[in-house]
């Protein structure tokens, strides 16, 4: 024999309500004693809305869930709809087809980075996905390909790396007559504690190249304009190489 129930929790789909109707909706069937499957399948009927009936006919290949559908196979079904969060697809795809615009500036690009990656919820690291979009969608082809070669662990090191190599361009471009740089002989700048850069090739510290030795470098005799050094110019100037992210950027 069942007890009257003076309300019956009703759950409307929205799911962040759901742990809690689920709770209130077990202790509903604890106090009516029903036993069999068509009877809590009855009661579960009734505390649920048209929409949500519609989910579970729709989960359950069209069939008539009030008669043709066992009462636990209702319940599997509704938790692993309503527990399980749907992927925010739209949002996620706005974000990982983020690319560098003509014009924008490397700043401004992984601001807008952060700005749309905030409208994301993330089951892995954020400061790493950052990272990532920003190397993907980096405009240049050459820097764009030196940046993926990395796992940055967040988007300052990859920002300062970019500076870098866009500085490198830059000056070997002003001083080369506008021929660009082939950037694949930066494979050996690395990394250090996410913050500092080096180079592990002796024919790097006068100007970036690495089809010459040191000796015959034409820029030997050059000053630098960052430190005012003899003997290699402002692109690779240790002195610039070795400032925080955050001072390159003033």
């Amino acid at each position: 024999m069942t007890l009257p129930l003076p309300g019956l929790p009703r759950f409307k789909g929205n799911e962040e309500d759901f742990p809690a109707w689920l709770a209130q909706f077990s202790s509903a069937l604890y106090l009516s004693k029903v036993d069999k499957s068509e009877e809590k399948r009855a009661l579960l009927m009734m505390c649920i809305s048209q929409p949500v009936v519609g989910i579970l006919i729709s989960r359950c290949n069209q069939k008539n869930v009030a008669v043709d559908v066992d009462f636990n196979k209702l319940m599997l079904k509704m938790t692993l709809h309503y527990r399980t969060k749907p992927i925010q697809l739209a949002k996620y795809h706005r974000l990982f087809g983020l690319r560098q615009q003509p014009g924008q500036s490397t700043c401004d690009f992984a601001s807008q980075i952060e700005h749309v990656a905030g409208f994301c919820k993330f089951p892995i690291d954020l400061a790493r996905v950052q990272a990532i979009v920003f190397s993907m969608g980096f405009r240049d082809d050459n820097i764009r390909s030196q940046l993926i070669q990395r796992d940055h662990k967040s988007m300052e090191p990859a920002v300062a790396l970019a500076r870098q190599l866009e500085s490198i361009v830059i000056e070997t471009k002003r001083s080369s007559g506008n021929h660009p740089m082939n950037l694949t002989k930066l494979a050996d700048i690395k990394q250090i504690d996410g913050n500092k850069a080096t180079t592990t090739s002796p024919q790097w510290y006068r100007c970036g190249r690495t089809n010459h030795t040191a000796a015959n470098c034409r820029f030997k005799e050059e000053f630098c304009r960052n430190c005012d050094k003899k003997g290699h110019i402002a692109a690779v100037c240790q002195s610039t190489l070795n400032r925080q992210p955050s001072e390159q950027q003033r």
